[in-house]
């Protein structure tokens, strides 16, 4: 339910692991710079709606480490 709010904003999402038991969600948003605002208005509208329930921490624009892959292959030589 939280991610189906922000796939109409977001290039791509990554969900990453899990770390400690009471996080129910840790995700990665590829966000377009003029969309920045929406994503940010859609954080504020769920911590609206769940905000007793839920506490929302939010960070960003970071780099998108999240969405690249560095394969390394050390040979012997």
């Amino acid at each position: 339910m939280l991610l189906a709010r922000f796939r109409p904003i977001a290039d791509r999402i990554r969900e990453n692991r899990i770390i400690i038991d009471r996080m129910v969600l840790n995700a990665a948003l590829l966000v377009n710079k003029d969309r920045e605002g929406e994503c940010d208005e859609t954080v504020e509208r769920l911590d609206e709606e769940l905000g007793e329930r839920m506490v929302f921490k939010y960070t960003g624009p970071n780099p998108p480490f999240n969405f690249c892959q560095v394969i390394v292959k050390w040979e012997e030589e």
